[in-house]
C-alpha cells in the first residue's frame, strides 16, 4: 500500500537535505543532483519538450526524439525505442537530463538519417520520464521510506519467487531522485525508494 502522503514528503525532504548541490551553471540553486538514468514516456510524435527551467512557463530549448519502431528489429520493445538520457537533477517534479541520444542507438538500432539528439541538458516533467529498476546489491523487491540502505521497508514488489529484477512494468513510476536513489511506484502500488534505476530497453538492468 502507498504511505500517507506526508510521509512520502518527509523521504524527499530528506533526501534534499542530504544533497550537495553540485550541478554547474543556472540549474544549481535548489536542485537534487541525481545519478540515474532513463528514457521519454512521452508518445507526442513531435517530441518531448525540454525546458530551459523546471517550469512549463519556461523556454523551450529542444525536443527529445519521439519514439521510433524499427520493421526489422528482432528486440524493439513495445512500441519502439525511446530516447534514452542521463537523470543528473531533479526539482520540484522535474529532472533535469543530459546526454541524450537517439531512440535506438544504445543498440545500434537509431532511425537511418535522423537528426541529430538533443545536444546539452535541460528539464522534463518527471511524468514524461520512465525507467527500469537495477540491480544493485538491494534486497531483491524491497522499496524503501527513505533514500538509504538503512531506512525501514516500505514494502515488496510483486513477482513470482525467484524472479530476477526486469523491465516488465515492475516499474510505474519515477517521481523524485536522490544521488542514485529514486522515489519509485511499483506494480503492486507500493511507493518507495529503490538504489539504482537504468535506462535499459532490451535486457534486464545489472
Amino acid at each position: 500500500m502507498r504511505r500517507p502522503l506526508h510521509r512520502q514528503l518527509l523521504a524527499i525532504s530528506l533526501a534534499l537535505a542530504v544533497a550537495t548541490p553540485t550541478l554547474a551553471g543556472p540549474w544549481q540553486s535548489e536542485v537534487t543532483p541525481c545519478q540515474i538514468s532513463g528514457w521519454s514516456a512521452s508518445d507526442d510524435p513531435a517530441g518531448l519538450d525540454i525546458h530551459a527551467k523546471a517550469d512549463f512557463a519556461s523556454e523551450i530549448i529542444g525536443q527529445v526524439q519521439p519514439p521510433f519502431t524499427s520493421a526489422t528489429s528482432e528486440v524493439s520493445p513495445d512500441g519502439g525505442w525511446r530516447a534514452e538520457f542521463a537523470i543528473v537533477g531533479y526539482h520540484e517534479h522535474w529532472f533535469l537530463i543530459d546526454d541524450i541520444q537517439q531512440p535506438g542507438a544504445p543498440y545500434n538500432e537509431a532511425e537511418p538519417e535522423a537528426a541529430p539528439a538533443f545536444a546539452g541538458r535541460g528539464w522534463v516533467p518527471a511524468s514524461q520520464v520512465m525507467g527500469a529498476y537495477a540491480n544493485t546489491q538491494m534486497p531483491v523487491g524491497w522499496l524503501l521510506q527513505a533514500p538509504d540502505i538503512h531506512a525501514p521497508v516500505a514494502g515488496d514488489i510483486e513477482r513470482l519467487p525467484d524472479e530476477s529484477l526486469s523491465i516488465d512494468g515492475t516499474l510505474t513510476a519515477l517521481l523524485a531522485c536522490s544521488a542514485n536513489w529514486a522515489l519509485t511506484d511499483a506494480v503492486d502500488g507500493t511507493r518507495g525508494w529503490w538504489r539504482g534505476i537504468c535506462s535499459n530497453q532490451a535486457t534486464n538492468c545489472s
